[in-house]
């Protein structure tokens, strides 16, 4: 083999075949797809008008993963395909989508002290235990003086 002699295309050659070549180097420039190896991603991309459907529906990727197999089968993990349709195809991440809107501060609570309200103070463990049992006495006395005097 090291006696071998490489040959050289002749260069008419070569130039006919430049447009050949810019149009395959375009195609590959241009593909999603990196490697001669085939992916699992690249048959979801060959999807995506049929899977952006499912954007917003609330439909779980276990449900979606099953008709893709069922249907077509293609096996494809719910990560794979989680990941693919939240950054091919833009579907919401479920952490976002359910973040629970409501208040979490809660409102005061209060009690009635010679005719005004007062908030009233919420337990705290680190608290002296006496100054509480204090406190809890005192707003007793206080709601049933305000009770008796109804």
């Amino acid at each position: 083999m090291k006696n071998q002699k490489i040959t050289l295309p002749d260069d008419d050659l070569l130039l006919s075949q430049k447009e050949d070549l810019s149009l395959g180097i375009t195609n590959a420039l241009n593909s999603h797809k990196k490697t001669n190896k085939t992916t699992v991603r690249d048959k979801l991309r060959l999807l995506n008008n049929e899977l952006i459907r499912f954007k917003g529906s609330g439909i779980s990727y276990k449900i979606i993963k099953g008709v893709l197999l069922e249907r077509l089968n293609l096996k494809v993990s719910e990560q794979t395909l989680r990941e693919h349709c939240q950054q091919d195809l833009g579907f919401e991440k479920r952490s976002t989508k359910n973040v629970n809107k409501q208040s979490t501060k809660q409102e005061p609570r209060y009690v009635t002290t010679q005719d005004k309200l007062e908030p009233v103070t919420p337990y705290k463990p680190h608290e002296n235990t006496q100054f509480l049992s204090k406190k809890l006495t005192e707003q007793t006395q206080l709601l049933i003086n305000n009770l008796e005097d109804f």
